[in-house]
């Protein structure tokens, strides 16, 4: 198994992440990047603060493509279920380890054409805690600002479609609250 760490679980499912949406996000980003150098030589000399906001951009934009390009050469399996809980490793604030009893609830929604899972923990700000990176923690605490909770990734980025992924989803959870009874 070729994942972010050992699970020492039953691994139930392990879903992969579309190599397609990494492959659009690399392409997307070397297109941004070049459109931000472009713009910055053809305007920058004249304007400083346009320069810092092209150059702002195309760093922002090459951070996009490297991250997709290390996680289409690193491990493929962007969320493992397991008996206890589930890894999610395919979104850019990687969630890690989320523990069946810490769930609350799991509300699949689109926003946008997006399809979104969002998992409403018991005690959500003692998972954000437990966090070691400050930025991972930092933008967790904004998604539990805005959407109420800081566990919350696309389906559309596995390979999967997005209603099977949530089907599995929550047919584990489901089968862990009957097992828990």
């Amino acid at each position: 198994m070729n994942v972010c760490c050992k699970i020492n679980e039953n691994v139930l499912v392990e879903i992969p992440m579309s190599k397609i949406e990494l492959i659009k996000t690399i392409l997307g980003s070397l297109l941004f990047v070049s459109i931000s150098v472009w713009f910055a030589f053809a305007f920058g000399q004249e304007q400083r603060l346009v320069a810092m906001i092209v150059v702002a951009c195309g760093g922002f934009f090459a951070l996009c493509g490297l991250w997709a390009t290390w996680r289409l050469c690193g491990s493929s399996q962007g969320l493992i279920i397991t008996d206890t809980g589930f890894y999610e490793y395919a979104s850019a604030v990687v969630q890690g380890f989320v523990a069946w009893e810490e769930v609350e609830e799991i509300i699949c929604l689109k926003y946008q054409r997006q399809p979104l899972i969002n998992v409403f923990l018991k005690n959500p700000e003692e998972f954000i805690s437990q966090k070691k990176s400050t930025i991972c923690r930092f933008l967790q605490k904004q998604n539990y600002r805005f959407i109420g909770t800081p566990v919350s990734f696309s389906s559309g980025d596995f390979q999967q479609n997005s209603e099977e992924v949530e089907r599995i989803l929550l047919g584990q959870f489901e089968s862990f609250q009957k097992r828990t009874q």
